[in-house]
């Protein structure tokens, strides 16, 4: 594909959970598969989100910049999946105010900052 021999199989287990999670979404009745419904929804969203971050990540950063370490794009690409996906949780538990969604940007934040000035 573009630049890292790993990839290839990131983009085919993305596709997989994007199969998963659209199963998910069209099988399962939120209103009577009760929790086990919204788990496995939320988990096959977080990692087709993720994967399909890794992606793209991957290749705008082989496009347009320097290649990275696949650390750093899994690292952010799981920072930014996994914080839409708790967005979007708080959201359907109608729990998510502007403060939630300020604390879960600036947790992603100081995580990230603290990778890019720790040193190697």
């Amino acid at each position: 594909m573009f630049g890292n021999g790993y990839l290839p199989g990131i983009a085919v287990a993305t596709g997989m959970t994007l199969v998963a999670w659209l199963l998910v979404l069209f099988y399962f009745d939120p209103t009577t598969s009760g929790a086990i419904g919204i788990v496995l929804f939320f988990v096959s969203f977080t990692a087709t989100i993720v994967g399909a971050l890794i992606v793209v990540f991957s290749y705008f950063r082989y496009r347009f910049s320097r290649p990275a370490s696949l650390g750093i794009i899994i690292r952010q690409a799981t920072l930014l999946g996994v914080g839409s996906s708790g967005i979007l949780l708080l959201s359907a538990l109608d729990k998510l105010n502007w403060w939630n969604g300020i604390a879960i940007v600036v947790a992603g934040l100081v995580i990230e900052s603290f990778y890019l000035v720790k040193p190697e």
